[in-house]
């Protein structure tokens, strides 16, 4: 009755230590945390924003097989000198002066690329490029999250079950002590045993500080990357069922995102070649406009001119056609000025010229053409620049070769350590079987007396570490399987990407 009281005070200080935690927690799978990420977390977002923003590049490189059209205006004061001739009858005079005004100029002109050597094309096909790296770089930005959150998810996993295992190696410590402490008491133990007792219950102790540390960092970045609103404690659990990761099949076969990136990259800058050796060759476009110039100049300044000129034509008129006298052919004699000449208006309407005389709305001009455009010298800088890419395409292409081999040689090890994880877990899953047997057995043998506490703490540490061991290996397991995913270019969240 003894022994039976002392298994019941152990299953009360397991129940004391994990039971509570254990029953106001909130369960999460891994599934759950991926969902709540994909809704929240702001790296969605950034891809999100980075393929949006990408797109607008894509339109940027089949610009360059469209026409251009701009339109162009602007208002200047200028000042322009101008001679005005002036006729009447046999006299002709020259007006001088000098305008100044408010120019109004606009043109609109169109230039369309006809015969570039490449350079239309290679943008054509960059852009084509472009919109595929676009699609599988959102993919793998995706993927690489889901990693992330998986490999958060784990290690909040595993320091959730070290610390479980640490509070029941803490519980059993202190069991055991209470129990040396009455044993020493009658004799039936030694103070050196109770001695090393206290010792394992003080590193107990520290064990369960650090575990629970660790576990509430980890928690902590599990709630940062799922940007988890809840503050309540987080359960987190792992079915064989609820496993978000799907195994590939053993012939799957393709190759990782990073790999399709570097080859997208050398392609971009192989097509680049023949854009950058287009500008060491002329260019030839079709090119239209329509322009005009409005002014609208200060005419003040001329009035005082084409009054005196006014007054000039009536003095000559008033002495050739006097009002009192007859015409010189019937031998009337007159004094040159002695008419009154004030008197007179000229016959044809003389005015100052006014600011509107110079606006014509309806005057518009246009041409028609073929253009052709060539950097003759540029300081060397289009060579260069084309030596420059054709080398960065070189070292771009061996770079993808050598991610070929390193992919063809990570699907193989990640194929291996899947193989090798699983046969350890169906190997642990039988030595936690055995243990929890032998847990058993010892809990019998303890209560018949042929066994010691001892004995049965030790038994029941032996299974914890296999329960522990177990939820590693399922654990890594499943970052094996995204590994292996992510190498084969599979999605790893296919509830997503």
């Amino acid at each position: 009755m003894h022994k039976a009281n002392i298994i019941s005070t152990i299953s009360g200080i397991v129940a004391l230590f994990v039971g509570p935690y254990l029953c106001t927690a909130d369960e999460y799978t891994l599934e759950d945390i991926l969902v709540a990420a994909w809704h929240r977390a702001d790296e969605i977002t950034i891809a999100e924003l980075q393929y949006r923003a990408g797109l607008e590049e894509v339109t940027t490189y089949r610009a360059n097989a469209m026409p251009s059209v701009n339109f162009n205006t602007g208002v200047n004061y200028v000042g322009q000198s101008m001679a005005q001739s002036v006729s009447y009858g046999e006299l002709t005079q020259i007006i001088g002066d000098h305008l100044t005004g408010v120019q109004l100029s606009w043109n609109l002109s169109v230039r369309q690329p006809i015969l570039t050597f490449g350079r239309v094309s290679s943008a054509l096909k960059m852009a084509k490029v472009r919109d595929s790296m676009l699609v599988d770089g959102k993919r793998l930005n995706y993927d690489l999250f889901a990693l992330e959150v998986a490999q958060t998810w784990v290690d909040a996993y595993l320091a959730q079950h070290r610390e479980s295992v640490a509070r029941t190696a803490l519980a059993q410590s202190r069991k055991l002590q209470a129990r040396l402490e009455v044993d020493v008491s009658t004799g039936a133990a030694s103070q050196t045993d109770k001695l090393r007792v206290d010792g394992r219950v003080k590193f107990a102790e520290a064990n369960l500080l650090s575990a629970s540390s660790a576990r509430e960092m980890a928690m902590r970045r599990l709630r940062d990357i799922a940007e988890l609103e809840t503050t309540e404690p987080i359960n987190l659990t792992l079915s064989d069922d609820g496993v978000p990761f799907e195994a590939p099949p053993p012939s799957a076969e393709g190759k990782s995102l990073e790999v399709s990136m570097a080859g997208y990259s050398a392609s971009m800058l192989e097509h680049n070649i023949k854009g950058e050796r287009s500008a060491l060759l002329p260019s030839i476009y079709l090119v239209g406009s329509l322009y005009n110039d409005f002014m609208m100049p200060d005419t003040s300044g001329m009035t005082q001119g084409w009054v005196d000129y006014n007054k000039k034509l009536s003095n000559m008129e008033g002495n050739s056609q006097s009002p009192g006298g007859g015409s010189a052919g019937d031998g009337s004699t007159q004094e040159e000025g002695t008419s009154d000449a004030s008197t007179y208006v000229a016959p044809f309407p003389l005015a100052v010229p006014k600011p509107s005389s110079y606006f014509d709305p309806d005057y518009i001009n246009f041409a028609v053409g073929l253009q052709l455009s060539w950097t003759i010298f540029d300081g060397r800088r289009s060579a260069a620049t084309y030596r420059k890419t054709r080398l960065e395409a070189e070292k771009a292409d061996r770079e993808y070769r050598k991610r070929l081999e390193e992919n063809e040689t990570a699907i193989r090890e990640s194929r291996d350590a899947l193989k090798v994880l699983t046969q350890n877990a169906e190997a642990a899953k039988l030595q936690l079987s055995a243990a929890r047997r032998a847990y058993e057995q010892a809990q019998r043998d303890y209560e018949s007396g042929s066994e010691d506490i001892t004995t049965l703490l030790a038994v029941e540490a032996e299974m914890l570490d296999a329960e522990l061991a177990v939820e590693e290996l399922r654990a890594n397991r499943l970052l094996a399987v995204a590994s292996l995913r992510l190498a084969l270019g599979l999605p790893v969240y296919e509830g997503k990407s």
